[in-house]
């Protein structure tokens, strides 16, 4: 992401729609300034050196009545960014809001990219990078297990840590430099016990907060995919053929489900929970009317939703399906294959890699953009920290000289750097905060 600091951004902080409020959020040198402009009447000195909240209708060239406003200022150095910065609460009317910002950006005020303000936030050293991937966590929260974890991680409760452990290694590595400036003199500044000591407890609390990371994945519930289509369409077959055993009945008779069935898969690294569930039916008897609120109630947790439908039969979805996978069974039934869809043959293990290949790729990608995705690079530099320490001690053991050692720990500090943004390059920034929404 390429900005200029110097410049002057706006962005919608709320939702979009009605409402009773939306916010459109200024940071930059002219945030006071380009707000102030604004005002339906002349305004009252305004002390901007603080922080304050002031009731400010303003005033639109295409709307005749002052529209109510309440401007909320925050001096440079005391707001999220650092920056200047100004908040403008109005009704949450979209047309209104839209016209608003359009006024706003012909002031010469930019659009603020996805991720620009936590990313100025980050910059000017207010968050760690830990901490700016909390606030994307919580935005993207959706159950109270990730919405926990990102709240500890935005209130800097990994951060603190690494950046406690980072300074400890770097108090160690001053201390073994120091002594590799008198070695002729056979002055040293640390033990060897005491570098031993400080190496151990090092890796004492990497190994922690990789325990403790570790507890989270295996708390976290399982990823839900979820089989639906008409019935008859071999979805108990395919539950099980992809388990690789027997859990589903299956029967040629439409309707043999009529309950839901689970089993957990894993593949690849990843694992999730696989539902079958009863066929779509039109009928309106009590037993079915149950059978379709609880599949709408399945639907609703659902991560992915697969939808089978027999090879050869006239494609025809649920209406209002969350993007499903569109997955033909009975392969071995049909000749050749024309519409370019996973084909699968629950007989003949046709395409059944192919599926779990692509279910994997899936789940893989929606925890990628959720709170949860904030553990594979976190957990990456942790293991190449843990690595890097077994190094350092294997070379103090070994007696290796204190230049190799002092070249070991600096190998140490990278990674940890890293997970708070102490080292981070371009590229690092631009796969975070791309994830996040305009106004954040």
């Amino acid at each position: 992401m390429k900005f200029d600091w110097e410049e002057t951004i706006v962005g919608l902080a709320t939702p979009g729609g009605t409402g009773s409020r939306a916010i459109l959020r200024l940071a930059g040198p002219r945030s006071h300034e380009v707000a102030a402009s604004l005002a339906a009447d002349s305004l009252p000195p305004i002390p901007w050196v603080r922080r304050g909240i002031l009731s400010m209708p303003i005033r639109l060239p295409s709307v005749h009545s002052p529209i109510p406003c309440t401007l909320y200022h925050w001096p440079r150095g005391a707001s999220a960014t650092g920056q200047e910065m100004a908040e403008l609460h109005l009704p949450a009317s979209p047309v209104l809001v839209e016209q608003v910002e359009m006024v706003i950006r012909s002031l010469g005020v930019r659009g603020a990219q996805p991720g620009e303000f936590t990313l100025r936030a980050f910059l000017a050293g207010r968050l760690d990078l830990a901490q700016a991937e909390g606030v994307l966590g919580l935005i993207e929260a959706e159950n109270n297990d990730s919405l926990r974890i990102a709240i500890d991680q935005r209130a800097g409760g990994l951060g603190q840590k690494i950046l406690a452990l980072r300074q400890q290694l770097l108090d160690l590595l001053a201390d073994i430099e120091a002594g590799l400036d008198f070695v002729e003199e056979d002055i040293s500044f640390v033990t060897d016990q005491e570098v031993r000591n400080r190496i151990t407890l090092a890796q004492t609390e990497i190994d922690e907060i990789i325990q403790r990371f570790a507890r989270r994945q295996s708390t976290r519930p399982l990823p839900r995919v979820l089989l639906l289509g008409p019935p008859n369409a071999g979805k108990s077959s395919l539950l099980n053929a992809l388990a690789e055993q027997s859990h589903a009945i299956v029967s040629d008779i439409a309707g043999t489900t009529r309950d839901w069935v689970s089993v957990r898969i894993d593949h690849l690294g990843r694992s999730w929970e696989l539902i079958d569930t009863a066929g779509l039916d039109d009928s309106t008897s009590s037993f079915h009317t149950e059978t379709s609120r609880q599949r709408q109630d399945l639907l609703s947790q659902a991560d992915l939703v697969i939808w089978c439908q027999e090879i050869g039969q006239p494609l025809s979805l649920l209406t209002g399906l969350p993007h499903p996978l569109i997955v033909r069974t009975k392969g071995d039934l049909a000749d050749e294959v024309t519409d370019g869809r996973i084909v699968v043959s629950s007989q003949t293990r046709q395409g059944l890699d192919r599926l779990r290949d692509e279910i994997a790729r899936l789940i893989s990608e929606k925890e990628s953009s959720s709170a949860g995705s904030l553990t594979p690079r976190v957990a990456d530099a942790l293991d190449r920290a843990r690595s890097a320490l077994e190094g350092a001690r294997s070379v103090h053991q070994g007696q290796a000289g204190q230049e190799l050692l002092a070249m070991m720990i600096r190998d140490i500090l990278d990674p940890l750097g890293e997970i708070v943004g102490e080292v981070y390059t371009d590229d690092l920034l631009d796969r975070i905060f791309s994830k996040f929404c305009i106004g954040k």
